[in-house]
């Protein structure tokens, strides 16, 4: 396991730090910002990235065992969330047809696709409405060490 290191990466306007608490079973923590708000968003009608995470690879963070993103919409009109690992071609997680006006942590199910080496990933929003907005603030990656 790597050591302990915090990383920002800057897409634009958006923000994400990520940090690497392999000791506590964390390896993967960040949260968004975009123009000051607390979250980034998105409303397109297919897949749009609104952040990067650099994923180290298995082989140096650990394989994880639960991925969390703190999740929104701006209406009660749904959208989809994805982590897509984008130099692979692969989703890792989504969550579908997903509502909740208020910030809430969901579990983003089973996790696929996970590899040993690095890759760039990206968090995608999906609206499936006509004026549909997704939203995330952060991300936790846990593993069982």
């Amino acid at each position: 396991m790597a050591d302990d290191a915090v990383v920002t990466l800057v897409d634009g306007k958006k923000t994400v730090r990520l940090t690497n608490l392999d000791s506590t079973g964390v390896i993967l923590s960040g949260s968004f910002t975009n123009n000051g708000d607390p979250y980034v968003s998105g409303s397109s009608a297919t897949y749009e990235t609104v952040a990067h995470i650099i994923w180290a690879g298995s082989d140096t963070l650990g394989t994880p065992t639960t991925l969390f993103l703190a999740l929104s919409t701006k209406t009660t009109k749904t959208a989809n969330f994805r982590i897509y690992d984008l130099t692979n071609a692969q989703t890792i997680v989504e969550k579908l047809a997903y509502t909740n006006t208020t910030v809430t942590i969901e579990d983003m199910g089973t996790i696929t696709n996970v590899t040993t080496d690095k890759a760039d990933w990206v968090v995608q929003i999906q609206r499936n409405e006509t004026g549909a907005e997704g939203r995330v603030a952060a991300i936790l990656g846990l593993s069982n060490g």
